[in-house]
């Protein structure tokens, strides 16, 4: 990228580094489309058994990154100055320590993060770095525990949340006791024990697992078939059980929990959504639940419950999430409710104002309430954050957002920024 010869120069004559040079034009989706092909190795062929050669498909960025061009380049150039950081008592630590602050704030910069909000940290290959790092500045103001919420985000506006709990051990050292996942819907520890008795589930072992511990040993028998056929992976063997059984085992906690996951992985529409229903009342307002249920919610156009599981989720993780309060924000401007679904978004807006996200959630609010000024709003901040054009033929591509190509407000605004 263009940045790096400015890093050179802040190399060579040991002078600060003026961020704001170094950044590209280009934002958003187009500065991620310029980057993602600048990796070395990208272009790396091999022949396939057949004969045909074929570019790779890179897969293991978890463990091993490809290293980007630009950064290949910097670092090259940095190595002649090598030398520790945080200080200024030599050239080549000025430099160092220059270049480790210009390196931090180009990746917030990266993900349009403000820097007095965020903080990036380096962690290597790894996360279990940064989360040390991290948890031993809260142990000091929190004592020896800890607590990170993580959010993951996969395709299609979904999202996942994981809660670590962290304490210091008795040599100062961040050990993770356990962690929630929201989406799996349990905590490890319980998950792990579930998997120990599947591998070989005793009739003492199931019935622990159970609320009901003094079913009988017909019972006891079967739900520990039914383990084996999660163990095994046999989809058919543990419906042909699950059908079987009576009513009051349905309503347990770990079988409508298990029931569930084999319908999803069969991929069994009918079977999912009793999965899901049967779910609804074993978990009645329990927030482990509510990503699983608001999947079940929307395509059912039970907006007003799908809102309320994703209020529960947000006072359990205990954050102002704007990626929840964008969800809300949309469940409501389906369900007709355009007041509420402005609030949600402002909300969001407000809790997280570097999430693309939030902004389209106030964007389509505000159209839909007919705040057509106030959806300029919106526009400029997608526009002037996130790299987007948001011009007539885009807006008439979209159904909900094609009403503004007409409207004064828009025009107006338009030709502004024009």
């Amino acid at each position: 990228m263009n940045g790096i010869s400015l890093a050179d120069t802040a190399i060579n004559s040991g002078e600060p580094v003026e961020d704001s040079r170094v950044l590209p034009k280009m934002r958003g989706e187009a500065l991620l489309q310029h980057v993602q092909n600048e990796f070395i190795g990208l272009e790396t062929k091999y022949q396939l058994a057949c004969g045909a050669r074929t570019t790779r498909r890179f897969l293991d960025s978890a463990a091993s990154t490809l290293m980007m061009r630009a950064a290949h380049r910097a670092s090259t150039a940095y190595l002649e100055h090598y030398s520790n950081t945080h200080s200024f008592t030599h050239f080549s630590a000025r430099v160092s320590t220059e270049l480790y602050a210009w390196a931090h704030h180009q990746m917030l910069d990266f993900f349009n993060a403000e820097r007095e909000q965020y903080t990036c940290v380096f962690t290597g290959t790894g996360s279990t770095a940064g989360f040390n790092r991290i948890a031993r500045a809260f142990s000091q103001l929190r004592g020896d525990k800890g607590r990170a919420v993580v959010r993951y985000e996969a395709s299609g506006y979904r999202y996942s949340y994981h809660v670590y709990e962290l304490e210091l051990d008795a040599k100062g050292r961040v050990a993770i006791v356990d962690w929630i996942d929201y989406y799996q819907g349990d905590r490890f520890s319980a998950e792990a024990g579930l998997a120990l008795v599947m591998a070989m589930p005793s009739k003492p072992a199931t019935r622990n697992l159970l609320d009901n511990t003094t079913i009988s040993d017909r019972d006891a028998f079967q739900v520990g078939e039914l383990f084996k056929a999660v163990r095994d992976q046999n989809r058919a063997r543990f419906f042909q059980i699950y059908d079987d059984l009576d009513q009051a085992l349905h309503r347990e906690k770990v079988i409508a929990r298990l029931n569930l996951q084999l319908a999803l992985q069969a991929r069994d529409k009918a079977r999912t959504e009793n999965a899901l229903q049967n779910l609804r009342q074993v978990f009645p307002d329990d927030a482990l639940q509510s990503l699983r249920l608001v999947e079940f919610y929307i395509p059912m156009r039970r907006y007003q419950d799908a809102i309320d599981a994703l209020m529960l989720l947000e006072e359990d993780l205990g954050i102002a999430d704007g990626a929840l309060g964008s969800l809300k924000a949309m469940a409501a401007l389906a369900d007709g409710n355009t007041t509420d679904a402005e609030t949600f978004a402002i909300q969001a807006t407000d809790a997280e104002p570097t999430l693309e996200v939030a902004w389209w959630s106030l964007l389509r609010s505000r159209t839909a309430a007919e705040d057509f000024a106030g959806a300029t709003e919106a526009m400029s901040r997608l526009e002037d954050d996130f790299g987007l054009t948001l011009d007539a033929q885009k807006l008439s591509r979209d159904r909900f957002l094609k009403v503004l190509v007409d409207k004064p407000e828009y025009l107006a605004w338009r030709s502004s920024r024009d």
